[in-house]
C-alpha cells in the first residue's frame, strides 16, 4: 500500500508511507489454479491492517482511494469468490487490473526510466518486464516506442512448472531453459529485425536484486556478468538465497527464473549493457496508478501507431484508413453533446477506423466480419481485451448489417457496451461512406446540426453523387442512434 501526496502539478505523487506484506498469490494461481482458503483469509487480514493504518493517518474511514488486484487473479478459478469475500469482510471493492492498464503502467514506468538514464534516451532500447505470469517487451527507438508484445512467460509460472524437481545449479538452469524455450524463441523472432543496443530490465525480482549487481543502475552490466550472477544463485539453496538477499521463500525461487529469462534475452540480442534500476518496483507502479486510466494525447498517439502497424501488416489502403479515421473523429467531436463520450471512446473509434478493412486480405465480400476476427485476436498496445473486442465490433458494423442481439461478440456485451458499439459504429459508417471511392475526394468537412439533421458540407466543384448515395445507404444506424438524418452538400469555392 502506497500513501502519497500530490505535488503542485497534481500529477506527480510523492510517497509518504509504503506498507508491504508477502502473499503467496502467484504460487497458488500457477501451482494449483485456484487461490487457497488460507491465502484468501491472509488477504482479508492484510487489507484490514492497511485500513487501520490509514485510519491512524487520519484518512476518513480508513478507506483507500483505489484498490487493485494483479492481473494474474484472472487465471484463478475462484476469482469471483475471493473478491466477494474481500468485499464482505473488509468493505473494499477490489478492481482486477486488466492487461491494457497493466501495459500502460509498464509503459509509464519505462518512459520515466529512459528519461532518467541519459545513456538510454538516444539508444535503441529493449525494455523487458518479467512479471509473475507474463512478460512484456517494449522496444524504444530514440525514446519513442516502436514495437510492443506480451508473452505467457513469467517468473512464477516458469518456476512452478519445475519446482518439484528439487534441482540445483546447472540441472536447474537446464530445466528452466527447456521450460521457457518456446516463449523466448517467440520474443527473439518478433524482434529479430530490430537494432538493440541496450536492455532495460524492470520487475520485482530484478529491481530488488539490483543493489547486489555491480553498477546495475548507473552504468549497467554486461550479459556475461548477468550470466555469472545467475550461475551463483542457482548453486545456492533456497535458505541461503533468503538469508543473503533478504527475500521471502517464494521470491527466492522466482528470482532464478526472472534472471534466467533476462540473461537469455540479453545474450541472444547481443545487448551491450543491461540496466536494472534500483528503484522500488511496487512503489513506482502504485505511484502511477492514479494517472494510468488517463488517455493522454501522447498515449493515444502510441495506441494509434500500434493500430497502424497492424493495418500495414494486412496490406490495407492506409490513405483510406487514415482519412476515415480523421472524418470519424471530426464527427465524434461535433456530436459530443449527444453521445457524452470521452477520450477513451474516441480512441476506440480511431482504432476501429484504422483497422476496419483489415479483413480484405481474407475476403472482400465479407471483410467486415473478418476485420472483427483479426482485430479481436490482435494485440493493440495499451488496450485491454475488452477494449479490443469493442473496437473489433465497431469495425464489424461499418457496413452491411446493423448490430443484432444474436451476433457473436455483441450478444455477450453489457447493455452499456452494446450502446457504445452502436454509437461509434454509426459514426464510422458515415465516415466510411464519405470516402466510398477511396480517392480521398472529401477531406475538409464542415458540420452543422439543426432541425434533426446533420449537414456535412465541403467546398468543391467536383461531382459528389457517389458519396451522397453511399451516405444515404449507410446512415441508417446513425439516424436510429442519434435521431438525425445525415446529408452531404457541395459548396462552390468562393470567388475573389
Amino acid at each position: 500500500m502506497l500513501v502519497g501526496s500530490y505535488a503542485d502539478d497534481q500529477q506527480t505523487i510523492s510517497a509518504v508511507d509504503f506498507l508491504e506484506q508477502p502473499l503467496p498469490l502467484a504460487r497458488d494461481v500457477f501451482g494449483e489454479g485456484t487461490i487457497r482458503r488460507d491465502t484468501v483469509e491472509r488477504i482479508v487480514k492484510i487489507l484490514k491492517d492497511f485500513r487501520a493504518a490509514l485510519s491512524e493517518l487520519g484518512i476518513p474511514d480508513g478507506m483507500p482511494n483505489r484498490v487493485v488486484a494483479t492481473n494474474i487473479i484472472a487465471e484463478s478459478s475462484n476469482r469471483d469468490a475471493v473478491l466477494n469475500r474481500v468485499q464482505i469482510a473488509c468493505g473494499i471493492s477490489v478492481e482486477p487490473l486488466d492487461d491494457g492498464e497493466m501495459t500502460r503502467l509498464i509503459y509509464m514506468q519505462s518512459q520515466a526510466l529512459l528519461k532518467s538514464v541519459k545513456s538510454l534516451s538516444n539508444k535503441n532500447t529493449l525494455v523487458v518486464h518479467v512479471g509473475p505470469g507474463n512478460t512484456r517487451v517494449l522496444y524504444f527507438s530514440n525514446g519513442n516506442i516502436a514495437q510492443y508484445s506480451s508473452y505467457r512467460l513469467g517468473s512464477f509460472r516458469a518456476y512452478q512448472a519445475i519446482q518439484k524437481s528439487q534441482a540445483k545449479g546447472k540441472a536447474l538452469l537446464s530445466m528452466l531453459q527447456q521450460q521457457t524455450r518456446a516463449s523466448i524463441d517467440s520474443i527473439l523472432f518478433d524482434y529479430q529485425n530490430q537494432q538493440i543496443d541496450q536492455m532495460l530490465v524492470i520487475g520485482h525480482e530484478m529491481q530488488f536484486i539490483s543493489p547486489h549487481l555491480s553498477a546495475a543502475n548507473s552504468e549497467g552490466i554486461t550479459p556475461p556478468e548477468l550470466r555469472s550472477f545467475l550461475s551463483k544463485i542457482a548453486d545456492m539453496g533456497a535458505d541461503k538465497r533468503v538469508k543473503k538477499y533478504h527475500l521471502d521463500y517464494a521470491h527466492a525461487d522466482s528470482l532464478i527464473a526472472a534472471v534466467k529469462i533476462n540473461s537469455r534475452l540479453a545474450e541472444a540480442f547481443k545487448a551491450e549493457r543491461v540496466f536494472i534500476p534500483s528503484d522500488d518496483y511496487e512503489t513506482e507502479l502504485l505511484a502511477n496508478l492514479p494517472n494510468s486510466t488517463n488517455f493522454t494525447v501522447r498515449f493515444q498517439q502510441v495506441v494509434r501507431q500500434s493500430a497502424i502497424s497492424i493495418a500495414s501488416r494486412y496490406k490495407i489502403d492506409l490513405n483510406h484508413a487514415k482519412l476515415v479515421e480523421s472524418l470519424s473523429t471530426t464527427i465524434f467531436d461535433k456530436l459530443a453533446p449527444l453521445h457524452n463520450l470521452g477520450a477513451k471512446e474516441r480512441l476506440l473509434l480511431s482504432t476501429a477506423a484504422i483497422l476496419h478493412e483489415t479483413g480484405n486480405l481474407i475476403s472482400a465480400s465479407s471483410h467486415h466480419k473478418h476485420s472483427y476476427y483479426i482485430i479481436r485476436h490482435s494485440e493493440i498496445f495499451g488496450l485491454s481485451s475488452k477494449d479490443i473486442e469493442i473496437a473489433g465490433l465497431i469495425a464489424r458494423y461499418h457496413r452491411h448489417s446493423m448490430p443484432k442481439p444474436s451476433h457473436e461478440g455483441y450478444k455477450e456485451l453489457s447493455r452499456e457496451n452494446r450502446m457504445l458499439v452502436s454509437k461509434l459504429a454509426a459514426i464510422l459508417r458515415v465516415a466510411d461512406a464519405l470516402d466510398r471511392t477511396h480517392a480521398q475526394r472529401i477531406q475538409d468537412i464542415d458540420i452543422k446540426l439543426s432541425n434533426q439533421r446533420m449537414r456535412i458540407s465541403i467546398t468543391t466543384q467536383r461531382d459528389i453523387a457517389i458519396e451522397q448515395l453511399a451516405l444515404k445507404e449507410k446512415a441508417d444506424l446513425f439516424r436510429d442512434i442519434y435521431g438525425l438524418d445525415a446529408s452531404l452538400e457541395a459548396q462552390p469555392p468562393k470567388q475573389f
